[in-house]
């Protein structure tokens, strides 16, 4: 369905997609198994969620829209009325708290349809993502990455670091006129 999408459409169907926790492929299949946790793929279409990465998307976009915003009510309810400690407790928490929790989902869900529809990633790092996918496939399945153990680049120990002659012998003249002197 998001193949023949252009324009106002693409972003509508982003924004719907994401905001309702959908599949951004086929807009049947839910796209969380739980709160935040995107499921492995769609029980509609099949998609893959591998190329989900929001990351800390959904808190950083929580915290400037949502959690700044109401700082100013916050300040100004300090400031016109100088509750009791107890009343920011009742009143300022909950009102910074809720919104920003109650909002991760639907940016979460925002995030993973746009960069999906956008088939989003960082320049360069289809290869890593596909290597690093299949590693994580296979470490939960319990299998190696290699066939065998001679099979593993081996790791080389660091050298050790050696400190030129020109450089150590006026600091260890220097030190011994101190003691002599």
């Amino acid at each position: 369905m998001t193949t023949e999408l252009e324009g106002r459409d693409k972003w509508r169907w982003i924004f719907e997609a994401g905001w309702r926790g959908l599949c951004p492929h086929c807009g049947e299949g839910r796209m969380f198994r739980r709160w935040l946790k995107v499921s492995d793929r769609c029980e509609a279409c099949g998609l893959d969620y591998d190329f989900a990465a929001p990351d800390d998307g959904p808190a950083f976009f929580s915290l400037c829209f949502i959690a700044f915003p109401l700082l100013f009510l916050v300040v100004w309810f300090e400031v016109a009325m100088n509750p009791p400690w107890w009343a920011h407790l009742l009143v300022s928490a909950p009102l910074m708290i809720v919104p920003c929790l109650a909002a991760l989902h639907p940016i979460k869900g925002w995030l993973v349809a746009s960069q999906y529809v956008n088939q989003a990633q960082e320049a360069g790092t289809g290869a890593l993502w596909a290597g690093l996918n299949a590693r994580a496939k296979r470490d939960a399945e319990g299998r190696t990455p290699y066939a065998t153990a001679a099979e593993a680049a081996p790791v080389a120990p660091a050298a050790p670091v050696a400190v030129p002659s020109a450089l150590s012998a006026p600091a260890s003249d220097a030190l011994a006129e101190r003691a002599d002197g």
